[in-house]
């Protein structure tokens, strides 16, 4: 048996899948050492546990559907260095490395053993242009810390299936977190050395990375006036993606739109109204000064 004899929708165990690709039979993130694959294991009962579920988003762009999912390390913040940082490190840097992403979800136990069974989701790349968020999300303890959400899109472009998708939020939700949390911002040198990317799934649209640049100079020009300045978590009922983390494309007016995002942009509004939030403000619009105070109005 061989990689290319892995089916999506297969389910294996994984001492199967440890003797087809290597790896260890523990941890959720295993880059191989006897293949050019890192395999990720997710588990919804686990990640629980600390908050989160692994899946599809609803939202759909020009690029495809994303599947997130969060990284490595129960304990404090999740980072890019030390034992599970290096696990991290190795995902953001898989194309890089000329490895492949091959994703599983753990959907039950072999009878009468407690040995796991995982089906195959299929092969992942990151997202181009924006491979992961920072998020806020519990610890084993229940203390608040930064995970690294990453950004994932099917390698062949398939349809996801139903059941893997994150459930829609129960409720709306506003959280006010640290202003490094929701960013990018933690992305290591190999990554963030590139300021445009091809998209895999668009080979005609250049991904400039401006927004990370920008927020960061906005923000050291703010600490240089002796502000202190944070950011909203926002969770919106009825969907599962956070609309305080999707990018503002200058293009969004334009055709490209689907219905989806116009539906998703609608409800956002909405919910940012219930949730007590400003409406979010259009960079599109001319702002004006008042000639007293010269405030932008």
């Amino acid at each position: 048996m061989s990689v290319e004899q892995l089916k999506p929708d297969e389910i294996y165990t994984r001492d199967e899948v440890r003797t087809l690709m290597g790896g260890s039979g523990q941890g959720g993130i295993v880059p191989s050492t006897s293949s050019n694959a890192i395999l990720i294991y997710s588990d919804d009962e686990a990640g629980k546990r600390y908050g989160y579920v692994d899946g599809w988003l609803d939202e759909e762009d020009a690029d495809g559907v994303i599947f997130e999912y969060t990284g490595a390390g129960n304990d404090g913040d999740q980072t890019f260095d030390g034992l599970d940082g290096a696990k991290n490190k190795a995902v953001l840097n898989h194309a890089v490395a000329g490895r492949a992403l091959h994703v599983f979800k753990a959907v039950g136990k072999i009878p009468r053993t407690g040995t796991k069974t995982h089906r195959y989701v299929g092969e992942m790349a990151l997202d181009a242009a924006r491979p992961y968020y920072v998020r806020r999300s519990p610890d084993e303890a229940g203390n608040q810390r930064k995970v690294i959400v990453f950004r994932m899109r099917a390698a062949d472009g398939r349809e996801p299936k139903a059941e893997d998708r994150i459930p829609p939020a129960p409720t709306t939700t506003a959280v006010l977190v640290p202003a490094d949390v929701t960013t990018s911002s933690i992305v290591p040198t190999e990554h963030s050395k590139t300021k445009s990317s091809k998209r895999s799934g668009s080979a005609a649209t250049v991904a400039e990375r401006r927004e990370t640049e920008l927020t960061d100079h906005y923000e050291a020009f703010l600490k240089e006036q002796g502000h202190v300045f944070a950011r909203f978590q926002i969770k919106v009922k009825g969907t599962n993606f956070h609309p305080a983390h999707r990018p503002v494309r200058p293009d969004h007016a334009g055709p490209t739109r689907s219905k989806g995002q116009r539906l998703s942009e609608g409800r956002t509004r909405s919910h940012r109204s219930t949730a007590g939030l400003p409406p979010p403000c259009d960079a599109t619009k001319p702002r004006h000064r008042d000639p007293a105070t010269h405030e932008a109005t």
